[in-house]
């Protein structure tokens, strides 16, 4: 009985140790797996959210675009509308409408202007160099 007992007894010794040992593989292989589909599940998250955030920003660059399209159109219109009312039918009908009659002129506004004829040494004597174009000697009297 002895004999069996150690028998039994030593085999029980080494299967355990191959438990043992088989455990730890399977946990490894288990965590090895774990961390794959954390990092598989993490890389599919992040690209979810990429996706999500790059068509967030392309509808807020077509609201963006098309405020900047509605923008050139009223501007476009303003011009529009601002060379018909500074043009001289609409002013001549704003007077007439309103009975805006054009007065004279006060002889206090008029200046004359007269052009005198200067040589061309007199006239450019101060400059470093001469100008392309002529001028001429400006005298006004009130």
């Amino acid at each position: 009985m002895r004999s069996y007992t150690k028998n039994t007894g030593y085999e029980e010794k080494r299967n355990r140790a191959y438990n043992n040992g088989k455990k730890s593989i399977v946990c490894t292989i288990a965590f090895r797996i774990c961390v794959i589909c954390l990092l598989i599940f993490g890389a599919v998250a992040l690209r979810v959210h990429f996706v999500a955030k790059t068509e967030r920003l392309n509808k807020q660059i077509v609201r963006i675009q098309k405020k900047i399209k509605d923008i050139n159109i009223e501007t476009r219109n303003h011009r529009a509308r601002r060379e018909e009312l500074t043009a001289w039918p609409s002013i001549k009908g704003k007077l007439s409408k309103y009975r805006l009659g054009l007065r004279e002129t006060d002889p206090r506004q008029i200046s004359y202007i007269k052009l005198q004829s200067v040589p061309r040494r007199k006239l450019y004597s101060g400059m470093e160099h001469e100008p392309k174009k002529d001028y001429a000697a400006i005298q006004r009297n009130h």
